[in-house]
């Protein structure tokens, strides 16, 4: 009589494992990716409409000459994103910038150091992300960089 053996082996039950965890890791590691896209693709839109709220607040300054790199003169020369908000110019997903980051950090905008330049900050964000924001944004103003040198990073846009 010939005794036959149902179910699987050792190595079957392994090599099926490996294969099942090796699929789990790349969906992983594209989901990431992905993720990381999307953040990166709503800070930029972001800063955009930031950007866009900032130029329509200065136009209607008729007294606005720079402001103040440290928004010390008067409240006509200091923006913020506070007065940006208050002047029902960002979208209300933007609110006054608090927490509203794609890392769930704050958002500010000031005069540059040249007063005449508007400076858009992203706090705490990741070096890799601080970087991919850098390279997608330089093309589009005077400068875009990663400030302090050690976490968390800041990502620093400046218009003209």
């Amino acid at each position: 009589m010939k005794k036959t053996s149902y179910g699987l082996s050792l190595i079957e039950l392994l090599l099926t494992l490996s294969i099942g965890l090796m699929i789990i890791l790349g969906a992983e590691k594209y989901f990431s990716s992905v993720m990381n896209n999307q953040k990166i693709a709503k800070s930029m839109e972001d800063i955009r409409a930031i950007r866009a709220a900032a130029s329509e607040w200065i136009l209607a300054q008729p007294d606005y000459a720079g402001g103040s790199a440290n928004c010390t003169s008067t409240p006509n020369n200091c923006i913020s994103m506070s007065v940006l908000y208050s002047a029902g110019l960002l979208p209300s997903s933007l609110g006054n910038g608090l927490g509203k980051s794609a890392w769930h950090t704050n958002y500010t905008v000031s005069p540059a150091v040249n007063t005449t330049q508007l400076k858009i900050e992203i706090a705490n964000v990741p070096m890799a992300m601080c970087s991919s924001l850098t390279r997608a944004m330089s093309n589009q103003a005077l400068s875009a960089s990663c400030t302090n040198l050690s976490p968390p990073y800041n990502f620093t846009i400046i218009f003209g």
